[in-house]
Parts: C-alpha cells; sequence; structure tokens
C-alpha cells in the first residue's frame, strides 16, 4: 500500500499540474483582437515592403467557402507577395470557440499542403532561399487563432513573436 502511495501520488500531481496548465494557458490569450489586427503587426515586425498584399474576400470564398470548419471563423486574413519569384505567405484564422480550433487547424494545413504543392511545381524556377521557406511551411494555433506560415525561418519567428504579443492578455 505505500508503494502505491509512494508512486500513485507524485502521478496524480502530476496529472492535476498538467491539466492545470492545460487550462490556464488556454485563457493565457486574448480572443478579440482582428486578424488583419495580427498580420499589419506581423508585417512591421518581419519588415515587409509595400510589395504585399491582403488576400480578398472573394479569395477566401474560393478556397475555403466549401468548407464546413470555414463555418468557425469569426475572420481571416491572409498576405501574399506581388511577384511569382517570391513565396511569402501568412494568414491568421479567427476561430469563434476553442472547440473548433483543431477542425479550423486541419482545414489550413489542406489549404498549406495545396500551396505547398503547387509552389513544388515551380520548384525549378526560385532559388535555394524560396525553395526553403516552402519546406519550412507550417500551421499551428494559439488560443483561438489557426495560423500559418510559408516564411524564412526569421521572418516566420518574427511573424510569431508577433502574434504572440497581439494576443497576450
Amino acid at each position: 500500500m505505500k508503494h502505491l502511495i509512494n508512486r500513485g501520488l507524485p502521478l496524480l500531481l502530476a496529472a492535476v499540474l498538467l491539466l492545470t496548465g492545460v487550462a490556464c494557458n488556454a485563457s493565457t490569450y486574448r480572443a478579440d483582437v482582428a486578424s488583419s489586427e495580427i498580420t499589419e503587426a506581423a508585417k512591421d515586425a518581419i519588415g515587409l515592403s509595400s510589395d504585399y498584399f491582403d488576400a480578398s474576400a472573394e479569395t477566401y470564398d474560393v478556397f475555403f467557402g466549401a468548407e464546413a470548419a470555414f463555418a468557425a471563423v469569426e475572420d481571416c486574413n491572409i498576405v501574399y507577395h506581388v511577384t511569382e519569384t517570391n513565396v511569402d505567405q501568412f494568414g491568421v484564422f479567427r476561430v469563434k470557440t476553442g472547440d473548433d480550433v483543431a477542425a479550423v487547424e486541419a482545414m489550413v494545413q489542406t489549404y498549406v499542403d495545396g500551396q505547398v504543392s503547387y509552389l513544388n511545381s515551380f520548384a525549378a524556377a526560385y532559388n535555394r532561399d524560396e525553395l526553403d521557406k516552402i519546406e519550412n511551411a507550417n500551421v499551428s494555433s494559439l488560443g483561438n487563432y489557426v495560423y500559418f506560415t510559408i516564411l524564412s525561418k526569421e521572418a516566420a519567428a518574427a511573424f510569431t513573436d508577433a502574434l504572440q504579443a497581439a494576443l497576450e492578455k
């Protein structure tokens, strides 16, 4: 019995601490920041030129309109570079409720996989820096936000820092 208490109690305490940490993490981030506000902060943090534009509402309808998970998106913003020789792209999706984050993340992953496949079809036209961006494409979530980057490692880190700063309570 003593052996069970010695082994079981620390495991129980560890589980409680883990669950408490997970619960606290979910409420650590704001859920009221517009996606466009985050992408503007990211543009500044990355130091982007004026050669970038925000995708139109029609773009979202084309890529996500048929997706059931898109109904769970409060707002979103995707930023592209205007030339075909620069693959830079990033986006933020504000999800209405935390329960829908996984579904929206899967939807965005499908989009990014399609973009990566499309960009790879032109791999011969890109220099090594652009190919690295494609290989480092990432989809993740933070609080009620799903985001993706097709950027250099440095720009992706600056993007993530800007996102975290915008969402801190």
